[in-house]
Parts: C-alpha cells; sequence; structure tokens
C-alpha cells in the first residue's frame, strides 16, 4: 500500500465520520461475539496449569454396562473394579489417575474454632503425575500414603491462609473434615474453576475399597484420566481400552452382562462435549453448530457493512465521476474502496477484541460457568488462563473474520462503482 492511497483512504474516513463509526461498531460487535464464541469452546479444551496436557488426555468418566435379560441398564461414574480391569493394564499410556468425580463440600476446620468451607476430591497418588500443579510448599501424597489408606491432603493457598495463616505454616499441621483429622503434606496455587476436572480446595487420598460398586461391581462414584505419551499414541490407547472391554465382555456372557462402550475413553474434545452416560457422544453435529453459529456472526454484519458501503459510494458518486474523466482506471478504484473496507474491519477486529478480552475478564463468573457450577462460586479466576484462551489460533480466527467481512462488504459495491458509467455517476447514481 503506497502512500498516497493510504492518505486518501484515511481523508474520506475522516470526511464520513458518522458512516466510519457505523460501520466499525458493527464490525466490532461481530468480532466481539466471534470472540466469545471461540473462547466459550476454547476454555473447555486450551491447555492450562494444572491441565497443561489436555491434548494428551483420554478420560473414562462413565459406564454403561446392560443388565440381564430385560435390557435394563446402569449407568454411572466407574468403579475401582472396572478401572482395575480396563485400565490398569493398558501398556502404551505414560500414566493414569483415578479420583472421585466432581467435588465434595465439606467444612474444614482447625483448633481455635477456625473453620471454611471447602470442596474436596478424593484422589490416588498418580493424579499429581497426570496434572501439573504449582506446589509453593511441601509434596504431595505418595503411593504408600495411597495403600495404607494415610489421612493425609494437599490445600490450596487460600485454604492454608484461612487455616493457618500462610502456607509455610500449613506443611504437617493437623486439621478436619467433617470431624476427621487429616495432615497436611503440601500447598498449591489455587486451581482455576475452569479445570474442571483438577479442581479442587482441598485433595484427599481417596478412600474406597476395591470391592465398592453396584452394577456388576462396575458402577462407582470414580472416574479416570489416562495420560498418553504423546498425542500420537492416543488412537493406540483407545484401540487397547476396546479390546479389554471385549476381553470383560467374553467373561461377562455367562451372566448375560456387558458392558457398552459408547466410544469411551474420550479426547478433552469430546470429553468436553458433556455427554450424557447414556448416549454416545455426536462430535461432527456439534461442529456443524458451530460453524452455523460462525457463519451466522459473520454474514448479519456483512449484511449490514454491504448496506453502509453503498451508502459511502452514493456520496462520493461525484468523485468517481471526475476520477474516471481523468483516466483513472477501473482497478485503482476498486483498490481504494477494498483498502477503506480493509482499514475499517482492522480497526473494528482490534476493538473487538479487546472489547472481548475486558468482558471476559469482568464477567467470567457468568460466562464461563459451566455445567456443574452455580452463582454461589465466587470466582473462576479467569485472568490466570485467559492468556490461554487467547491463543494465536484465536487471533487468528479474528483477524480472518475482519477479512472475510471486509470481502464481503467491499467486493461487490466496489466492482459496481468501478463499472459505473460516466453520465449515470455524474448524475449521483451508482449501478
Amino acid at each position: 500500500m503506497n502512500t498516497q492511497l493510504l492518505k486518501s483512504t484515511l481523508y474520506h474516513l475522516k470526511s464520513q465520520r458518522i458512516l466510519s463509526t457505523i460501520n466499525i461498531l458493527g464490525t466490532a460487535l461481530a468480532i466481539f461475539l466471534i470472540m466469545i464464541v471461540v473462547m466459550l469452546q476454547q476454555v473447555k479444551t486450551a491447555p492450562f496449569p494444572p491441565e497443561s496436557n489436555r491434548d494428551r488426555f483420554l478420560h473414562y468418566n462413565f459406564v454403561s454396562i446392560s443388565l440381564g435379560d430385560n435390557n435394563r441398564c446402569a449407568n454411572a461414574m466407574c468403579s475401582p473394579k472396572l478401572i482395575k480391569e480396563l485400565i490398569d493394564p493398558l501398556e502404551t499410556p505414560e500414566t493414569y489417575t483415578f479420583y472421585v468425580f466432581g467435588t465434595e463440600k465439606a467444612v474444614a476446620s482447625v483448633l481455635g474454632n477456625k473453620s471454611t468451607s471447602v470442596s474436596i476430591k478424593g484422589t490416588d497418588h498418580r493424579f499429581w503425575n497426570v496434572f501439573d500443579f504449582d506446589f509453593i510448599t511441601g509434596k504431595p501424597f505418595t503411593a504408600g500414603d495411597f495403600d495404607t489408606k494415610n489421612p493425609v491432603a494437599v490445600i490450596n493457598h487460600t485454604i492454608a491462609k484461612k487455616l493457618f495463616d500462610s502456607a509455610d505454616n500449613a506443611i504437617g499441621k493437623e486439621f478436619w473434615i467433617n470431624g476427621n483429622p487429616y495432615k497436611v503434606t503440601g500447598v498449591v496455587n489455587d486451581v482455576t474453576r475452569l479445570a474442571n476436572t483438577a479442581y479442587a480446595d482441598i485433595w484427599t487420598v481417596i478412600n474406597m475399597p476395591d470391592s465398592y460398586g453396584w452394577g456388576g461391581g462396575y458402577c462407582g462414584d470414580c472416574s479416570a484420566t489416562i495420560l498418553a505419551k504423546s498425542k500420537n499414541d492416543i488412537p493406540a490407547i483407545w484401540n487397547e481400552v476396546q479390546k479389554l472391554t471385549a476381553q470383560v465382555n467374553k467373561r461377562l456372557e455367562a451372566e448375560n452382562n456387558y458392558i457398552e462402550n459408547r466410544e469411551r475413553p474420550y479426547t478433552q474434545k469430546i470429553y468436553a462435549l458433556n455427554s450424557l452416560p447414556n448416549e454416545s457422544p455426536d462430535y461432527a453435529s456439534h461442529k456443524k453448530k458451530s460453524l452455523l453459529i460462525y457463519l451466522i456472526l459473520l454474514i448479519v454484519p456483512a449484511i449490514n457493512l454491504l448496506s453502509m458501503t453503498h451508502s459511502r459510494l452514493q456520496q462520493r458518486t461525484a468523485e468517481i465521476a471526475v476520477r474516471r474523466a481523468f483516466g483513472c482506471k477501473k482497478t485503482s478504484i476498486i483498490v481504494q474502496i477494498l483498502t477503506e473496507n480493509l482499514i475499517l474491519t482492522l480497526i473494528a477486529g482490534i476493538i473487538g477484541l479487546l472489547l472481548s478480552i475486558g468482558f471476559a475478564w469482568c464477567y467470567d463468573s457468568y460466562l464461563f460457568m459451566q455445567r456443574n457450577m452455580s452463582l454461589s462460586d465466587v470466582s473462576l479466576n479467569v485472568s490466570a488462563s485467559l492468556p490461554s484462551l487467547l491463543q494465536l489460533s484465536t487471533f487468528g480466527w479474528a483477524l480472518l473474520s475482519c477479512f472475510i467481512l471486509n470481502l464481503l462488504s467491499g467486493i461487490i459495491p466496489a466492482w459496481r462503482a468501478s463499472r459505473t458509467s460516466l453520465s449515470k455517476a455524474l448524475s449521483g447514481h451508482v449501478n
């Protein structure tokens, strides 16, 4: 773009301030909505601590098992028995962990009547190898603690301050959860609620016997997350699970029972769909719906910009006629009009991007609330995760949207203006 063309473009934008402002605001709103929709999707799949390995996760969150001859089907979380038979024998993964699905509300307290409401999650010792927590002090509980079901716990920084005044004072100290004593082994930085698999205030050793379960012993209260060595290993791990499921089902034939796989385990993208336990996820349909939303968000402002561009050209018909009379080429007119639209949409894109960041920052608790959350959850701490939500791909989509809007709104009016006859242009009409 040469300097003269840029100066001319800026002059025309300033001379039509009202139309230019309406143009910018309309496009900025479209970009703002696109960015919010993208962030709402990425918050479920983007990697950020302590779920930095989401691209290597496979989740086995539910089990469906048909029981007997009456087609009765049990759908629930997993039991230790299922995890032992379908997850533990896997050879391809780096490791896996199992934990109580969701969190449990409880009251934590210390001597001196200090108490606070907390969210607790029971886990195994491998939990700390799958999820990357930031330990301020201390360490996670060990395999020995897990095997002996020691009453030990890892707590977050906020709970450490409430109960012990500081993280340094918490290590080795005793506190109570619903009247039961626990000892602190480590303190971690607070976890955002956006990390809905790893989130809790306090993590304790899961206290569940191997025999716990119903529905043939395969239904329980647990979920498992498998960590692949590489995301390229995910298909191999998935196939391993299918083979193990087939072996278990062959053994269950005598009882006329079988496990309905429903395409489990799920990658993070599939897991984010929040499918019910009694149905298989439909990722293809989800993608189609998302694309349809993006198209609507693009097409509506594009129609508006088409109208605005036509209005600007109507006010410049005399200028177009004079330029044509002095030998200005059609391509020059097209380039000028497209350049104006390009600058407008880029400015609007930046404004829309900044608006989406500000909106996400200020209204995170409402915007990113997920199915297992409520308004009583104070804050999602999205500020810590916002850089992950605004990846280069997100910013690229915003810029791409700007260019698409520019082409949709500018190419047709520019082409029509360049073909306008001199007599019609001088009379104030554009074809």
